[in-house]
């Protein structure tokens, strides 16, 4: 399983999320004013956004909000 993470510097729910993010290295963050093509790729419209990938970069599940923090500490 792969995970991204979708965030934003000036979104406020992405800000209460991230101290549980960066306690997972599995996680590779994606700025999405900065990676723009990621965003576009996988139909991001909202953040923040956790997709977990299969080994064929398909997604499996799709978590929003902070419901992040809850799906974090019960997987992972």
């Amino acid at each position: 399983m792969h995970y991204l993470y979708f965030t934003s510097e000036f979104c406020a729910p992405c800000k209460k999320v991230k101290p549980e993010i960066i306690k997972h290295k599995e996680i590779k963050i994606i700025d999405i004013d900065e990676d723009q093509k990621l965003s576009k790729k996988y139909d991001v419209l909202s953040i923040p956004t956790l997709l977990v990938l299969n080994n064929k970069n398909e997604i499996e599940q799709q978590i929003t909000g902070t419901t992040i923090i809850k799906f974090l500490k019960e997987n992972l």
